[in-house]
């Protein structure tokens, strides 16, 4: 095979996937995919924690192409459909990769690529993602809303739901995603005179732990 000359770039700070990656690339220039100039970003962190710190540093804009993990993938295919044909997933096999870069880097859309409708959340379920952002419990957010701890935990579970959100860790990890790329959804409370709730760190979690961590509270 004639070597192929590289003038796509990868940021990965993993040197086995930027090699992989490298080489997946020059398959596809082979196969007379243009991947040239491409401007390619890995963001490989195993731990969610580290990957959610990686994305704030960084602006999706800037990359034809983005790599990440199954839940951040998720997230933008979800609640990004603006950023959706430029992201893929890194936990998938080689073979299926490679198919998706082509895809994407081909215009090759397929109907799965639809517009879900979008996530909105009532005035009381922005409140209690306000309060929870703000770290304050069940029992000190019945008190400030005059209710029951029990109708607080309801409406968590639905907004949970909206969010499709399993976990207590996949909940504060979501609202800091859409909080940090300002999703029309939680507009108003990035908009908030009082403070900016995105800047609040993901409470008390072991970062080995904040995907498969406590369900809801």
């Amino acid at each position: 095979m004639f070597a192929v000359e590289r003038t796509h770039s990868v940021e990965c700070a993993d040197s086995y996937i930027r090699l992989a990656l490298n080489n997946m690339l020059d398959e596809l220039a082979v196969e007379n995919v243009n991947v040239a100039h491409l401007r390619i970003l890995v963001i490989a962190e195993k731990d969610p924690v580290e990957g959610l710190a990686r994305f704030c540093r960084v602006n999706p804009e800037r990359y034809d192409l983005i790599l990440c993990s199954q839940f951040y993938y998720a997230l933008i295919q979800n609640f990004f459909t603006k950023w959706r044909l430029r992201f893929v997933c890194l936990d998938s096999e080689y073979a299926m990769i490679k198919k998706n870069i082509r895809r994407i880097v081909t215009h090759e859309f397929e109907p799965e690529v639809i517009p879900w409708p979008g996530l909105r959340f009532t005035p009381g379920e922005l409140e209690l993602i306000y309060y929870h952002m703000k770290q304050l419990c069940a029992k000190q957010i019945a008190r400030i809303e005059n209710c029951s701890i029990k109708a607080v935990s309801n409406r968590k579970r639905q907004v949970m739901a909206k969010m499709h959100c399993h976990t207590n860790a996949q909940f504060w990890l979501t609202l800091k995603f859409l909080l940090h790329f300002d999703h029309a959804s939680l507009r108003s409370l990035n908009s908030r005179t009082d403070e900016n709730i995105s800047h609040y760190a993901v409470p008390g979690r072991s970062v080995s732990s904040a995907i498969t961590g406590n369900r809801y509270a």
